[in-house]
C-alpha cells in the first residue's frame, strides 16, 4: 500500500471515529479526568520514601510493599499510568495518534475530549466490548488489532502507554 493511500484511509478512519463515537454509550467520567483526582487524593496515604519505588538498589520485600501502598484499584479501571493536564496537551500536540494496548481506552477517551484525532487499538477487546482484563466497559471505542495495524497509519503518532510491569503486555 502506497504512502498517500494509506494517509487517505486514516484520515478517513480518524473522520468516521469522530462522526460515530457517542461517549453516552460508554463509561461516564462524572469527575473529569478520574483517574487524576483519584491518584491526588491517594499521595497523602503513600509512605515517606514512596518515590523511591523504581530505584535499582531497593529491597525487593520494600518495593513491593510500596506497590501494595499505591491504588490498585484505580489502575485496574483507567489505565497504569496516570494523564495528567501537561501530559495530555503533549500528546494532543504530536496527533494524530494511533495508540496500542489501549486497555479500556481512557487516555484515548480524555484526548478525543480535547479534540485530538486518535484511534486507540488493544488486542484483548472482546465482543462484551470489554477491554485488556477491565471488567468495565471501555471509556471510547477501543478497536481489536494491534501492532499489524500500524501500516494504516503512516502519518500518526504511536502513543504507548506504560504498561504494568507484570503484565501479560509486556511479554508479547
Amino acid at each position: 500500500m502506497d504512502t498517500q493511500k494509506a494517509s487517505q484511509q486514516q484520515q478517513e478512519a480518524s473522520e468516521e471515529d469522530d462522526d460515530v463515537i457517542d461517549h453516552a454509550l460508554y463509561a461516564p467520567l462524572t469527575g473529569g479526568n478520574e483517574l487524576y483526582n483519584r491518584w491526588k487524593a491517594n499521595q497523602s496515604q503513600l509512605p515517606p520514601d514512596f518515590g523511591k519505588l523504581f530505584e535499582p538498589d531497593l529491597d525487593e520485600q520494600h518495593r513491593g510493599d510500596l506497590f501494595e501502598a499505591e491504588d490498585e484499584e484505580a489502575q485496574e479501571k483507567y489505565a497504569w499510568a496516570v494523564p495528567d493536564e501537561r501530559a495530555l496537551r503533549i500528546c494532543a500536540h504530536f496527533a494524530p495518534l494511533v495508540e496500542m494496548g489501549a486497555g479500556a481506552g481512557y487516555w484515548a477517551r480524555l484526548l478525543r475530549e480535547r479534540g485530538v484525532a486518535i484511534t486507540a487499538y488493544d488486542k484483548d477487546v472482546d465482543v462484551n466490548c470489554k477491554a485488556a482484563g477491565v471488567s468495565a466497559r471501555p471509556f471510547t471505542k477501543v478497536e481489536k488489532g494491534g501492532p499489524e495495524t500500524l501500516a494504516l497509519f503512516p502519518n500518526a503518532t504511536l502513543l504507548l502507554i506504560y504498561p504494568m510491569i507484570m503484565s501479560k503486555v509486556t511479554k508479547s
